[in-house]
């Protein structure tokens, strides 16, 4: 029909049980608010293997795009994004790897877009879930190895991909190994709230682990302001940031904005 489309073709190594997953999960959301249009279900002419055709996204790499956005643009984009992510939840599916790669911007039209399902799930009430995602990203209920998380997992990713526009940083946390990547939580939200969060989850935790051994406190998120970033963090924004990245157990709700 003449207009762009992207076309994603499924590898031979690809498990059927996954591919139809994804389709499931896509075909289920299409339609919802700023999430990437599923336009149809083909198969590749070499191979004959699945493929689909979804939209087109004339979209700025985030590590150029981030760095350009003023207050009201990430306050834009992210309450767009939360629209995907709501609607996501609403139909009781978790993406499980939020994260800027996966939304993609267009500044010229000002159009936003979740992608990428691979690694998402449909939530069943009290199912376990595999460890999914990407390190950076991870809430620390799955990095401890808890397996029955919930939708809220994603709006932790929320949060960090929000800290990271904030303070203008590629990536907030920084950790390489999930060890790591808890001590990079406990150096901001402190040492005490990870361990009363492992105890309420009944998840055991090495207690000669870095991020367990020091006492850290917790630090304001105002500490992290530079003056290139004085701007962007707000009252409005630190109390988003205090509200979502938190140690709390997350009772199973289908909303993310309630």
């Amino acid at each position: 029909d003449n207009y762009p489309c992207v076309i994603k073709i499924y590898k031979d190594k690809m498990s059927r049980s996954k591919m139809v997953r994804e389709l499931l999960i896509m075909q289920n959301l299409c339609g919802g608010p700023n999430i990437i249009k599923l336009y149809d279900v083909v198969k590749e002419g070499v191979k004959g293997l699945p493929a689909v055709v979804i939209e087109h996204v004339n979209f700025t790499d985030h590590r150029t795009l981030y760095p350009t956005l003023s207050d009201r643009d990430i306050r834009f984009y992210m309450r767009n994004l939360l629209k995907a992510i709501d609607h996501m939840h609403r139909n009781d599916v978790i993406h499980r790897d939020i994260k800027p790669s996966n939304v993609l911007i267009d500044p010229n039209k000002r159009i936003i877009r979740l992608i990428d399902f691979g690694l998402s799930r449909f939530q069943y009430h009290g199912a376990n879930h595999s460890s999914g995602g990407t390190l950076n990203y991870m809430a620390p209920e799955i990095l401890l190895g808890h397996k029955r998380y919930n939708v809220k997992v994603d709006i932790w990713s929320f949060g960090v991909m929000l800290a990271g526009l904030l303070f203008r940083r590629d990536m907030f946390f920084n950790g390489d190994t999930k060890e790591s990547q808890l001590l990079s939580y406990t150096n901001v939200l402190g040492t005490q709230g990870l361990i009363d969060l492992a105890k309420d989850l009944d998840v055991e935790i090495d207690k000669n682990a870095t991020y367990a051994k020091y006492n850290l406190p917790e630090r304001k998120w105002e500490s992290f302001v530079v003056p290139s970033t004085k701007s962007l963090v707000t009252p409005e924004a630190t109390y988003a940031l205090r509200s979502i990245l938190r140690y709390v157990t997350h009772p199973e709700t289908h909303s993310c904005l309630t």
